[in-house]
């Protein structure tokens, strides 16, 4: 019974918390967007630096992730051609593992891993030092201006990181079939897009813009969960940091199931 009631809480902190990032969601999104008192130019120069520090610095690190990545599958694809002699394989293996899955979970730990714990550590010293109070004495809502611009400036970040890792995937992966088995690298680059479907260009948008939601939504919220002591910065970071690359990988292969349970019974 113990077990029990233990998983039982679990999954209703899980709930629990799922209701409160959804709410902040709501809320931030309302109040930036309709929120009169807070200038539209001060909200695009959060925006910006938030892109800046979030996309522009994670572009080299995504860049080396990409190439390793890419180079990896085409060594499989190679590794497989020789087993069954399948020539489509290359383009077919970088649509389904690095187009569809890794170009978007990859920057999503990034931007995890670099951002959501900055921002979850930034808006939890705002609370401590009471800066959220004077925000709101100045007739700032301070969801419109240091959660909207963050969690817009977040899925501008990944839309452009994802975008950009899968440039850099398909020129290793076209550099690479050419090295490894004499293929043609604009052959390859043909079969890639011949594999994309609307259906995967859809999808692709919709992960981009929900893993954002939830990794920013999830970071700010716990940051200003922080109540009034220094010691909670470093606990709420950590939350933050934990709890966003748990819902992240949950939601990705959710989403990953129902879409590949779909196209089986399309067959």
């Amino acid at each position: 019974m113990a077990f029990f009631y233990s998983w039982v809480q679990k999954w209703a902190y899980f709930v629990v918390s799922l209701h409160e990032a959804l709410d902040l969601f709501v809320k931030s999104m309302v109040s930036g967007l309709i929120e009169e008192r807070q200038s539209f130019r001060s909200i695009v120069q959060v925006i910006s630096a938030q892109v800046y520090f979030t996309g522009v610095q994670a572009m080299p690190f995504v860049a080396f992730s990409a190439s390793l990545i890419s180079f990896a599958v085409m060594l499989q694809a190679n590794f497989q051609m020789s087993l069954w002699g399948s020539t489509d394989l290359p383009g077919f293996l970088y649509v389904t593992i690095v187009f569809r899955e890794l170009s978007i979970i990859v920057p999503s730990i990034f931007l995890v891993a670099r951002s959501g714990s900055a921002i979850a550590s930034e808006l939890a010293a705002m609370r401590v030092n009471r800066e959220i109070d004077a925000l709101k004495i100045m007739g700032i809502h301070p969801y419109s201006y240091i959660v909207f611009p963050r969690i817009v400036g977040g899925f501008i970040s990944l839309l452009g990181l994802a975008i950009y890792f899968n440039i850099i995937g398909i020129v290793v992966a076209g550099l690479s079939v050419n090295l490894l088995f004499d293929m043609d690298s604009i052959h390859l680059i043909s079969m890639i897009f011949d594999e994309i479907v609307m259906i995967d260009v859809l999808i692709f948008f919709v992960k981009i813009l929900l893993s954002a939601a939830i990794i920013f939504t999830v970071c700010a919220l716990k940051g200003l969960k922080v109540q009034k002591s220094n010691h909670e910065i470093p606990q709420a970071t950590m939350s933050a940091v934990i709890s966003s690359l748990l819902y992240v990988c949950v939601f990705h292969l959710m989403f990953t199931a129902i879409f590949y349970v779909y196209k089986l019974r399309l067959i």
